[in-house]
């Protein structure tokens, strides 16, 4: 089962994933499927699947998965130069940055950027009667059936108390039923 695992990878990688590593690809939730596998400088196995990014932390894949789901990233940056790879993470969820430097950036950035902006729904600012404003991110969550709503107010909405939570909700209710989310 491995072997065609590893085949599958290693047409998509930069270079091959060690054998230990492909064993490891098992662990990964049932029923995710693998869209492209990569290494970085470490040999660590980062692989692209359809709902998460996952890194097998070295030695020769002996250390543990970490899992990033799509709707906590809010986009990908590639750097050419130091060949670096970097999540920039959707606040809360994921509070900060996590680079990878990899050969290149090969399929792996474009697939990565790709289900960013799959999961993205929505991404809008809003603009409240009395002044100030609310930037409003809706990401769809690619297991669970539902929409995360993120918002970021700007700094002049805080200490508005009942008026400002008031013509935020007004505002969220316009923009549900404009957009049917």
């Amino acid at each position: 089962m491995w072997r065609s695992a590893r085949r599958a990878i290693a047409a998509l990688a930069t270079r091959a994933l060690e054998p230990a590593a492909l064993r490891r690809l098992a662990e990964l939730a049932p029923r995710e499927r693998q869209l492209v596998g990569a290494c970085d400088e470490s040999d660590a196995a980062v692989v692209a699947t359809h709902v998460a990014l996952h890194r097998l932390e070295p030695p020769e894949g002996l250390g543990d998965w970490s899992r990033w789901g799509w709707e906590q990233i809010a986009r990908i940056e590639w750097d050419d130069p130091t060949s670096t790879m970097t999540l920039i993470g959707q606040a809360p969820l994921l509070q900060h940055r996590i680079a990878f430097r990899l050969s290149a950036p090969g399929p792996l950035v474009s697939v990565a950027r790709e289900r960013i902006a799959w999961t993205t729904q929505l991404a809008t600012r809003v603009r409240l009667p009395s002044g100030g404003s609310v930037a409003v991110v809706v990401r769809r969550h690619p297991v669970m059936d539902r929409m995360d709503w993120f918002l970021y107010p700007d700094t002049t909405i805080a200490g508005r108390g009942t008026v400002g939570r008031v013509e935020l909700d007004d505002a969220l209710a316009s923009l549900r039923a404009h957009t049917g989310l």
